[in-house]
């Protein structure tokens, strides 16, 4: 069984250290020559019919003679077929067969000319684990294919020209051609083009170009030999094409043959098989590597079939449309525009109505008819660049037959035309955004932005920004300037204002629509190029400002109208996103991010939102990275222009969970601290360096949270700026914040007290006057953190006794869980402070006053 030749010969490589010793010579050739005496004797020890002497008898071009000292001296006997490279092959195996022993010389010799004679085995597995073996040694001897198979060459060839193909059964055929076409391919040439090659080429290229009744004895053999005439005719394509790269081949004499082996591969392009059709388009690209024009007579001839195919619609098929896109990779300056425009004629032929309608029962992607028009599109990418005129016919096709199928998000027509897209991405990127107002062409235009292969159309797009920054700025400023023109019209009359109403509505729908499309690409082609906001300076800004827009208008009555609301800000708030992740989290954005979230948690759900900040950011930052985020959040703390809301759902959702977890997360202290190695239990205060001894407290991370100017600014824009607020006047807007700031300074009063110790007079009169507030939930939350002062210093017993007592008065409901939190603080450290009061006279007070 010769497929045992390829196991062995895979596993000889295994034995080259362990033989090392047994050769003499430098180690590495040593190596070498005992795998492959290895080899040899496994391969005989399997094939033991045949005797080793008897394979010597034709190995008759290599001779080696021993010297009496023991040297070799190789005697190469020089054949006048030979050329200047064979040469050289040769003598690299005469320095192959002087490194070995006599014996080991016999042995890889009888097993080449083994090998070699079943390169044209019927079988192909036989051929395949020949050549695998040939690769072997050619690894492990250093020589060539073309040095290892020339001692056996007469054993190879003789059989294959002394018989003509047609006398041979199928497999024999292909097993001859096979290995000739594999001598063929070899470097250094191992075949001349000689007049016995070129008889042999002659029958091959007869039988490729013969039909499939001609090959067999009768027509009725021809369906149980189908697969075997296949291979036949692919193995005659491959060895013709290897024919054609041959230098030796361009000889004038041999230009007939050469314009016959064309023919056949433009023929052969129309075959059935897929294998006969790759084998000829490969030979085509040879060729035209070749000689970048073709004879016009080959073209005409060549072509023909396909002209006449699509004069006719009727005539158009599958693998007629397949040859065609075929040629037209291959010869694309040889064809016309006006290809492209017969086209477009023969899809309107088939797309009928009554075709398409009866299509609606039945699986579109089955359908005849529906394949013949994916075939007809997958040609337009391979038009001449000129195509481009072609573009608006093309996309309006595309978009009839969807329509007509009601198919809105998919269709078999998209991927063949996003390739034509791709191939005029700045022409395409201009047509469908002055077209975006169509749903049609707005949802074909961001699903071919969604592909993967869509490249080219995604930096196109990202060229033309101020195309999508000028839609949104009309969409914004045409807005405004509706408003005002409706609230003129509210002073007419009813009958009027009615009808104004009507078109007005369906106006607004049209600019948000429009809006919507333009952020929905804008938010597609993030997912592939998310620092596009950072590299493009005015498209944030009339992003924001279309969301602003947006968020002012009025309900749409249409409830169609209605859904483009929320989808345009679904898309903005996912463009946040993007580009907050590729950002690495710039303030701005990231703030941008939440405050739309807040705003917009009734209408969307944004729930991922929070949870990508919780997971992604507040338990991952670093305490340098925390404090760049509070500095930034303190800084517009007492901007006018940014809304209660705002600042509110930032404190909520990042600011007091960020100080918070900086206390609580040994994980925090590791990052920051450098520790590789930390050992730590959930809860602990703080975290141990096993290689350093080194530890950072609780103590140590507010300091480094609250150094340099961040504790100046939590004085000055909470505790300080909101002391001289009345708590009558406190508005409603203003609650939560009042809120989420109390709560602040509760977390840093708790985890933080050695950072804010000497601005503790300041904190207690924050609190104080908090406790006055209306609001139920401010005024128990400023206890907590009343309570929290009285735990951490000493404060006057009028202050403490008032606390305690408001706190067993509390009855509210909804606010208990904050009553009992305060409680459990202030009652431990009652009987210290009061005592501590009492020891040091009544109503004496060093560290706080009411």
């Amino acid at each position: 069984d010769f497929a045992t030749v390829a196991d062995v010969s895979v596993n000889s490589n295994a034995l080259l250290v362990d033989s090392a010793g047994e050769i003499s010579g430098s180690s590495s050739d040593a190596a070498d020559v005992r795998a492959e005496q290895l080899l040899t004797e496994s391969i005989v020890k399997s094939d033991a019919d045949t005797p080793i002497d008897a394979t010597l008898d034709c190995v008759d071009v290599v001779v080696s003679t021993a010297a009496s000292d023991g040297a070799a001296s190789p005697h190469v006997v020089r054949s006048p077929s030979i050329s200047t490279t064979t040469t050289q092959a040769v003598a690299a195996f005469q320095r192959l067969t002087a490194r070995l022993t006599p014996e080991n010389g016999r042995l890889i010799k009888s097993f080449l000319a083994l090998i070699t004679k079943e390169l044209a085995n019927p079988s192909t597995e036989v051929r395949e684990a020949a050549k695998a073996c040939l690769d072997i040694l050619v690894g492990v001897t250093g020589c060539s294919v073309t040095a290892l198979l020339l001692p056996s060459r007469d054993r190879l060839l003789v059989p294959i020209f002394g018989k003509p193909l047609r006398a041979l059964p199928h497999n024999m055929q292909i097993g001859n051609i096979d290995a000739v076409t594999y001598c063929l391919s070899l470097d250094p040439p191992f075949l001349e083009i000689n007049e016995e090659l070129l008889r042999l080429l002659s029958e091959a290229l007869a039988l490729a170009d013969a039909e499939d009744q001609a090959l067999v004895n009768h027509p009725a053999q021809v369906r149980s030999n189908t697969v075997s005439l296949t291979h036949l005719r692919h193995v005659c394509i491959r060895m013709l094409t290897a024919a054609m790269v041959r230098p030796e081949f361009a000889d004038a004499k041999n230009t007939p043959t050469r314009a016959r082996i064309i023919s056949v591969f433009f023929k052969s392009l129309y075959h059935k098989s897929v294998e006969v059709v790759d084998a000829a388009n490969d030979g085509l690209k040879q060729v035209l590597l070749q000689q970048q024009k073709l004879p016009r007579d080959l073209l005409q001839t060549g072509l023909r079939p396909i002209l006449m195919n699509l004069s006719d619609y009727k005539r158009l098929t599958v693998a007629s449309l397949d040859g065609l896109a075929r040629l037209l990779q291959l010869l694309t300056n040889y064809f016309k525009v006006e290809v492209g425009r017969k086209l477009l004629d023969h899809m309107q032929q088939w797309a009928n109505p009554q075709l398409l309608q009866a299509a609606l029962e039945k699986s579109i992607e089955d359908m005849h008819e529906i394949k013949i028009l994916v075939a007809i599109l997958q040609v337009f990418h391979l038009l001449p660049s000129s195509a481009s005129v072609l573009l608006d016919d093309l996309v309006s096709s595309v978009v009839n037959l969807e329509v007509h199928l009601c198919r809105r998000e998919s269709s078999p027509f998209r991927k063949p035309l996003f390739k034509f897209l791709n191939r005029y991405p700045v022409e395409s990127v201009v047509y469908f955004i002055e077209r975006i107002e169509s749903t049609h062409f707005a949802r074909i235009f961001t699903h071919a932005i969604s592909c993967p292969e869509s490249g080219p159309l995604r930096e196109a797009l990202v060229s033309h920004t101020p195309m999508l920054v000028g839609l949104l700025n009309s969409f914004s400023e045409q807005q405004s300037t509706g408003t005002a023109a409706t609230l003129d019209e509210e002073k007419a009359d009813a009958a009027i204002l009615t009808q104004a109403g009507e078109s007005s509505d369906a106006a607004v729908y049209k600019r948000l629509y429009i809006a919507m499309s333009a952020i929905a690409l804008i938010r597609t082609c993030m997912e592939y190029t998310p620092l596009w906001l950072e590299e493009r300076s005015d498209l944030l800004p009339a992003l924001l400002e279309a969301w602003n827009t947006a968020n002012s208008l009025a309900v749409i009555s249409d409830q169609v109208s209605r859904l483009a609301k929320p989808v345009l800000i679904e898309h903005l708030v996912h463009s946040l996103l993007l580009a907050t992740r590729a950002m690495s989290n710039p303030p701005p954005i990231l703030f941008k991010l939440l405050e739309i979230s807040g705003r917009s948690s009734d209408t969307i759900d944004v729930s991922f939102i929070f949870q990508y900040v919780w997971t992604e950011l507040i338990t991952k930052w670093s305490i340098a990275k925390r404090r760049e985020i509070l500095s930034a959040f303190l800084l517009r703390l007492g901007d006018s222009s940014i809304s209660d809301e705002s600042n509110s759902t930032l404190l909520r959702h990042l600011i007091n969970p960020m100080l918070a977890t900086v206390f609580t997360l040994p994980s925090i202290a590791a990052h920051d601290s450098g520790v590789d190695n930390a050992d730590y239990t959930a809860g602990s205060a703080h975290i141990t360096d096993d290689s350093t001894g080194g530890s950072m407290s609780q103590e140590q991370r507010s300091a480094e949270l609250l150094r340099g100017q961040v504790i100046s600014l939590i004085h000055q824009r909470v505790w300080v700026m909101h002391m001289s607020s009345n708590s009558q006047t406190t508005m409603v807007t203003k609650a939560a914040v009042r809120l989420e700031l109390v709560q602040l300074s509760s977390i840093l009063m708790r985890h933080a007290v050695g950072a804010v110790a000497d601005l503790r007079k300041d904190i207690i009169k924050f609190g104080w006057i908090f406790i006055r507030n209306d609001d139920i939930m401010i005024k128990n939350a400023s206890y907590v953190l009343v309570s929290q002062f009285i735990a951490a210093f000493d404060t006057p017993p009028k202050i403490i006794l008032q606390a305690y007592s408001s706190l067993l008065k509390a009855h509210q409901v909804e606010s208990r869980f904050l009553v009992r939190q305060a409680l459990d603080i202030l009652l431990p450290v009652l009987p210290l402070r009061l005592g501590q009061s009492a020891a040091s006279g009544s109503g004496s007070s060093t560290d706080a006053s009411g």
